[in-house]
């Protein structure tokens, strides 16, 4: 059965132009600016470790980001996550579109499961850059267009509004991804081999990394060597599989430290380390800072 979505084809990209792409919102944790913006090298320095969630509406835009080159076009969206830096950014004069970006603590407070988190950012990390149809276009053009009215208009409970929305968006950006993903696997036999043990990487990191933390580990699982498990990692995504396994298990260590109920060594013991002690002693040398003055920082 067809589905006629009708009205949603009146978010035009002029009205996307109109309300969105000449205006800007900043606060401490969240920013909303014109897609254009990300020519400003100043504007990377910005966003440098946040979160961002991107639309392009028209025209098309090249950008380099945790090393990753992608090419968005019209009707695409992107999103980089965990701090994978934009390094390089241009655009067509006839690009319209904004871009979306939250701080690490915004992230680390949403109620987003360590999980859900983590499966999408990992699937973003292997191809950060995706088509989209004409409802998900609308759609994520009509909670963009939410969020900017409720920050804008100085809306009560705005805050409230604004975090709300950001889940809707990030699960609805997470079930475009999974939908895509699935595609994949439907037509397995025109992937490549890298492209599978590279999806079921990711698969067995959102389950396993609290416990195991290992390339030894993964690469069993998966049947392959941990060098040539490195090898298809750096090739994907431009990271090895350890620093990979490092970056999950620093994002669920940062959910489970922004929780008031957990103490420092029952954080630990739920990551599966050997001793508080050793945790801390992990966590400062990646993260620069020690668990117990992250969470006093953050909470």
């Amino acid at each position: 059965m067809r589905i006629d979505y009708g009205p949603t084809t009146k978010i035009s990209i002029p009205k996307i132009r109109s309300q969105i792409s000449s205006t800007e919102y900043r606060s401490e944790d969240f920013i909303m600016l014109p897609i254009t913006k990300l020519l400003e090298s100043e504007t990377h320095s910005l966003l440098s470790g946040w979160a961002v969630a991107g639309v392009v509406c028209g025209g098309t835009a090249k950008i380099v980001a945790g090393g990753q080159y992608s090419e968005v076009r019209s009707d695409m969206i992107f999103m980089i996550l965990d701090g994978h830096e934009i390094e390089s950014f241009k655009c067509s004069k006839a690009c319209v579109g904004y871009v979306l970006a939250f701080s690490p603590k915004y992230m680390a407070e949403s109620h987003i499961g360590s999980k859900d988190m983590l499966t999408t950012d990992m699937a973003f990390v292997s191809q950060p850059c995706i088509v989209i149809d004409r409802f998900n276009v609308w759609q994520f053009n009509a909670m963009a267009m939410a969020m900017h009215m409720s920050v804008k208009g100085g809306a009560m409970y705005g805050d409230y509004i604004v975090e709300s929305l950001f889940s809707a968006l990030f699960y609805a950006l997470s079930s475009v991804k999974a939908v895509a993903l699935n595609s994949e696997q439907s037509i397995e036999e025109n992937m490549s081999r890298g492209d599978i043990l590279m999806r079921d990487f990711i698969a067995l990191l959102g389950r396993d990394c609290q416990r195991e933390r290992s390339v030894e580990y993964y690469a069993a699982q998966l049947g392959i060597t941990p060098k040539y498990l490195s090898l298809i990692s750096n090739k994907k995504t431009g990271k090895s599989a350890s620093k990979l396994i490092e970056e999950a298990v620093i994002h669920v260590a940062k959910e489970l430290l922004m929780q008031p109920g957990l103490s420092i060594l029952e954080v630990s013991e739920q990551l599966n380390f050997v001793s508080q002690s050793f945790f801390g002693k992990y966590f400062k040398q990646r993260v620069g800072v020690s668990p117990s003055r992250y969470k006093v920082q953050n909470l």
